[in-house]
């Protein structure tokens, strides 16, 4: 379940590395 937590956190964090 490492993955799931992983791809939370990155989509989570997405905004901030887009903008």
């Amino acid at each position: 379940m490492s993955q799931l937590s992983y791809a939370v956190t990155t989509f989570d964090l997405w905004p901030y590395v887009v903008t």
